[in-house]
Parts: C-alpha cells; sequence; structure tokens
C-alpha cells in the first residue's frame, strides 16, 4: 500500500467495512459513508507517510481515527444548531 497499489487500498476498504457500522450507529447513514470514506483516506495518508509502525495495529489505529471524524462530525452539529 505504502507504494500506491490500489487493490491494496481496496482491500483495505474492505477489511474495515465493519468499522463503518460503528459510524452510522453514531451519527446515523446520512454522513456515515462520507465519514467512513475519510478515515480511509486518512489511513493510506497514514501508511503512506510511516505514521502506522506497527501493521497489527491498523485496526485500532483506524478505530481511533473513525472516532476523532465522528467527534467533529457531532461538534460540527452541534454548532450548527446554535447558530440557528
Amino acid at each position: 500500500m505504502a507504494a500506491g497499489d490500489e487493490a491494496a487500498i481496496e482491500e483495505l476498504y474492505r477489511s474495515l467495512r465493519s468499522l463503518r457500522f460503528h459510524i452510522v450507529f453514531q451519527i446515523g447513514p446520512c454522513l456515515a459513508e462520507d465519514v467512513y470514506h475519510d478515515v480511509m483516506i486518512a489511513l493510506v495518508v497514514a501508511i503512506r507517510s510511516g505514521s502506522l509502525k506497527n501493521p497489527e495495529a491498523l485496526p485500532a489505529f483506524a478505530q481511533t481515527i473513525a472516532r476523532r471524524k465522528v467527534i467533529l462530525v457531532i461538534q460540527d452539529s452541534i454548532q450548527q444548531r446554535k447558530n440557528i
């Protein structure tokens, strides 16, 4: 994946698909696909830059990124409601 192999990226996307269901549970289906895609992009960038040192930590690393993205979406939603 670090070399830009598209098949490896597709496999990563499929292998962590269950993460999407956790995202749906937290923020609903409307935003979940976009957040999941953002998580996958962040993961690929992290892997290519060498931020992920231990490949066995990939699921936990992905969950952490997803958790942070979900928090940002929730915070943004709260801010939008305050501004109405």
